[in-house]
């Protein structure tokens, strides 16, 4: 990699941390950031979601000082996702950097203390080690990922498939026998999910949750159904993760508000950035990714008063379903 791509990551690095340190001083927080920050203040406390997320608050004071830890950590995504091992991704790696590392939804959600962000963080990880044939350390993050989100059993789907279509015998048995030993954790999550979105009400038609997902790309969102039918197989690692959390997201993400819904299409934010990534290949095209890439931050404004967005954000679908 020469010096001027490096120099380059560098600036992108530590562009979207001080967007994100910005970010995180919003006066907003959300129930379950104010439920992690004070699960260290709890008599005989038990940890019943995103058990990390609880634990890791004994280190943190304040929940600013916790948003702090997510939005560097987080950030250090932009160091593994340009030597990802990919023709496509060898071709664009500034390019597609940028459009994880300047996503309107990811920087928000890496400004709060939120799973979200953080589980996104296990995601890159593990695409990044698969791509350099580490499946052992692949298989690790894919069940730590469990730890943030019982949805980490869709990474372990996702690479026990890419390791069953490539008969990896010894990986197979060493990720399901990890898998077990994450088992009572992955149990305990999926209680808690279904027993407090069971009776949950959705606030949108169904259909709101199948265009969702191709709506993560803000601005750039014009070119996902393209960029997917042109480039849908040139990755099959990519291809699974977009199906497996679409079609997630699609059926158990129900109830709740339009704004708190959309957060949880995040995952695929991986895979839309590899098909636009792709179909970038001549320099009109790139510039035109970027200039759009820089409007799409202009929705950063509104999200930095969290709360105003999500009623701006429900009033507006719901007098789209009402005419």
């Amino acid at each position: 990699m020469n010096t001027r791509i490096i120099k380059w990551i560098i600036a992108i690095l530590a562009i979207q941390l001080i967007i994100k340190l910005i970010l995180s001083t919003s006066p907003y927080s959300s129930f379950d950031e104010r439920e992690y920050i004070e699960f260290k203040n709890k008599d005989y406390a038990i940890p019943k979601r995103a058990f990390l997320l609880e634990f890791l608050s004994y280190l943190f004071p304040s929940l600013f000082i916790g948003r702090i830890f997510v939005a560097a950590f987080t950030s250090f995504i932009v160091l593994i996702l340009p030597f990802v091992k990919d023709k496509t991704i060898s071709k664009n790696k500034l390019l597609f950097t940028s459009l994880v590392a300047f996503n309107p939804l990811f920087l928000k959600l890496s400004s709060m203390y939120l799973t979200d962000a953080l589980f996104f963080t296990f995601l890159v990880v593990f695409v990044y080690l698969k791509s350099r044939k580490l499946e052992e350390k692949a298989s690790i993050i894919s069940c730590a990922s469990i730890l943030l989100r019982f949805e980490g059993l869709l990474i372990v789907s996702v690479n026990l498939i890419d390791l069953i279509i490539r008969k990896k015998i010894n990986e197979i048995i060493f990720q399901s026998l990890l898998l077990v030993f994450f088992l009572p954790v992955l149990l305990k999550g999926l209680e808690l999910y279904f027993t407090s979105h069971y009776k949950a009400i959705p606030e949108a038609p169904y259909f709101y949750y199948l265009f969702t997902p191709f709506l993560i790309q803000g601005f750039l969102s014009v070119f996902m159904i393209y960029a997917i039918i042109k480039n849908f197989g040139k990755n099959r690692l990519i291809d699974l993760i977009f199906v497996s959390f679409f079609l997630f997201y699609l059926v158990f993400q129900i109830g709740g508000t339009f704004a708190d819904r959309f957060r949880y299409v995040l995952p695929t934010l991986i895979s839309s950035t590899y098909y636009i990534s792709s179909t970038a290949v001549n320099r009109r095209i790139r510039i035109l990714v970027y200039i759009l890439i820089i409007i799409n931050l202009l929705a950063l404004f509104p999200l930095y008063e969290y709360r105003e967005f999500r009623e701006f954000v429900k009033l507006f679908f719901k007098e789209i379903f009402l005419l």
